[in-house]
């Protein structure tokens, strides 16, 4: 059987990058362009919407178009699909939905990161074969860190929660925001620059990241909209229990995974707490939450076999 990972856009989006792990782990070629793909192959591909358009109005367009390459070269295609759309009445979620319909009906087979996003899926009209949650990949156990910062992963876009972080934070305690600015979202990476309590790194090398992980008194994971981590995944694999709000979808991760998380209410109270007790914020002894990434890319590669 010949198999492919199609990935497509920025090398630096997380998507992308959780495809190219994928690909590496399982020892799986990955090409960029549809046109490097072997006829006939089993190809396996990560999107969401904003891999396909920068505009949400013509993500359901490239989506066909797509579909339309991936048969013009006979592709049995397994698409995860990230970010699934959820809510209705605005125009942009209508706009993201026809495109994961259009991506999701169209592959022999899709996969969700979560049970929280197969169950959006299945609002959309678009069954799930298998739900395969994020690899995290362990690092060194960290030292505890010095007493003096909150954190934040990953990239800056309303919703996020970093906003909700900063009104809620503890007395004379910085903020960390570790990310770069969404596309079209420069203004709220600005805006959060400009108070004297908030540093914005921008970008990072994969090789830097660790260093701000692992110097965070108290890392945070706010985005109460998130239907799978790949930032909470990272805080895993440096070892940490990152705060999180009481969600459907946390709550998931933490049934899977006992004692990697702190789930919160109330934000402000929450850090309060772990200004007081910074090492409740560190992975309990034999607290390893998974699945590894070997385990992940093998059941990845069953659902196209």
């Amino acid at each position: 059987m010949t198999e492919r990972f199609l990935t497509l856009g920025p090398r630096h989006h997380g998507v992308v990058r959780h495809a190219q792990r994928l690909a590496s782990a399982g020892d799986i070629p990955a090409v960029s362009t549809v046109d490097e793909l072997p006829a006939g192959a089993v190809v396996h591909l990560d999107l969401t919407d904003r891999l396909l358009a920068a505009r949400s109005e013509d993500a359901a367009d490239a989506a066909a178009a797509l579909f339309d390459a991936l048969d013009a070269r006979r592709a049995r295609v397994v698409i995860g699909l990230h970010d699934v759309p959820c809510g209705a009445g605005d125009p942009r979620t209508v706009a993201r939905a026809a495109a994961y319909r259009r991506l999701g009906r169209r592959a022999a087979a899709v996969v969700a990161c979560s049970t929280v996003e197969a169950e959006l899926l299945d609002d959309l009209g678009v069954g799930c074969d298998a739900v395969l949650p994020l690899p995290v990949s362990p690092a060194a156990r960290p030292s505890p860190a010095p007493a003096g910062s909150v954190t934040v992963l990953g990239y800056l876009w309303p919703g996020r929660g970093h906003e909700e972080v900063l009104a809620a934070l503890p007395p004379g305690v910085p903020l960390r925001c570790v990310g770069r600015a969404a596309e079209g979202h420069q203004d709220l990476a600005d805006a959060l620059a400009a108070d004297p309590r908030v540093h914005v790194t921008g970008y990072l090398p994969d090789a830097q990241i660790p260093a701000w992980l692992t110097a965070a008194t108290i890392p945070v994971a706010p985005n109460r909209a998130l239907a799978a981590s790949a930032s909470i995944c990272e805080w895993w694999g440096h070892g940490r229990r990152p705060l999180v709000p009481a969600t459907r979808q946390t709550a998931e991760l933490l049934a899977c995974n006992p004692g990697s998380l702190l789930p919160y209410e109330d934000l402000r109270a929450a850090l309060a707490s772990a200004a007081a007790d910074p090492a409740s914020t560190y992975l309990p002894a034999g607290v390893r939450p998974g699945p590894d990434l070997a385990a992940a890319v093998a059941a990845r590669l069953a659902v196209g076999r």
